[in-house]
């Protein structure tokens, strides 16, 4: 909610809103779960559903973190990186790119076979400019003959 308000609002504080914003309710959630098992327990009545909630926020938080480090540490987000830096429809629309921030979200396949490695990508950014920040899509491609990854499309949502 705190995400989506933020844009509607066009609050530019946290450009990164939207992750900001769950990850602030995951905490918010998990933080209730620790409250609600101590009260609980100094009653003396079963736990059993809060700690099952504990442990799901906590699965959905590692598996996240696991996407988004392998996502920013990708060669394929370098090179989207890259290329929404010297992009004129980016200039445009957002003005100087200052910073480019990954969500945690998109695909990236990746093959190997004995001509070399090949892939897709499809990368979900907010792009910060001086004017206003912006989300964008890139897909990417990589064919076993190119040596990095080439930007097929950037999409503004």
């Amino acid at each position: 909610m705190y995400g989506y308000l933020c844009r509607w609002l066009k609050i530019p504080f946290f450009w990164e809103s939207q992750t900001v914003g769950w990850c602030l309710l995951l905490l918010t959630a998990f933080l209730y779960l620790l409250n609600r098992i101590d009260h609980r327990q100094a009653l003396q009545k079963q736990v059993i559903g809060e700690k099952l909630g504990l442990a799901m926020i906590g699965f959905f938080a590692l598996i996240i973190s696991i996407v988004w480090v392998a996502l920013a540490q990708s060669d394929a987000y370098a090179a989207a990186k890259r290329a929404i830096g010297r992009s004129l429809a980016v200039r445009q629309e957002i003005g100087s790119l200052q910073d480019v921030f990954i969500r945690p979200t998109g695909q990236l396949n990746i093959q190997s076979s004995a001509e070399g490695k090949s892939g897709q990508a499809s990368l979900y950014l907010v792009a910060k400019g001086d004017k206003e920040f912006r989300d964008i899509r890139a897909d990417l491609s990589k064919l076993p003959t190119d040596s990095a990854w080439v930007l097929r499309r950037i999409n503004f949502l």
